[in-house]
């Protein structure tokens, strides 16, 4: 396996993740076992569902995002994931959108993401586990995701 990314992996606490992490000390992965495992798992859903679509769907790597056009949708579809988050019982605050965005922006603009490089290799993308798990959980908390709705709609056919 070849990682490019961060090496943390984030799991619920308990006495199971502490047993795993022992595991892993000899690697380069680092198993972090966090108290709020929802709330995390919404912060790597809204990362993913934020750079993975815009990559795939422009076939550009993560400098996309140093333009500004760009960083605002991204800031929309991560605000659209923060309020359904939210709404499903996660520590989130919509606030976090541009901060995140930010974040996002000071990466290697030469990294890519899954999502793009399975575009690029003709295979199926994730889409349906992201960007459409934003829209069903907005639809079920009725929470409005126009942003994320287009975008579902042009990864259902550009996949």
């Amino acid at each position: 396996m070849v990682h490019h990314g961060f090496a943390s992996f984030k799991v619920p606490g308990s006495p199971v993740a502490v047993a795993l992490g022992a595991v892993f000390t000899t690697t380069a992965l680092e198993l972090v076992a966090v108290d709020d495992f929802p709330t995390v798992a919404w912060e790597k859903l809204i990362s993913n569902v934020t750079c993975s679509p815009l990559t795939a769907l422009t076939r550009r790597r993560l400098e996309i995002l140093r333009d500004d056009a760009i960083a605002e949708l991204a800031i929309e579809l991560a605000t659209e994931c923060l309020r359904v988050g939210a709404a499903a019982g996660a520590h989130l605050d919509p606030a976090m959108a541009r901060p995140m965005v930010e974040s996002m922006r000071a990466v290697n603009p030469r990294m890519g993401s899954s999502m793009l490089y399975d575009q690029l290799a003709s295979r199926p993308t994730e889409y349906e586990a992201l960007t459409g798990a934003v829209v069903r959980f907005g639809r079920q908390y009725s929470v409005p995701t126009p942003m994320n709705d287009a975008i579902y709609a042009l990864l259902s056919v550009a996949s």
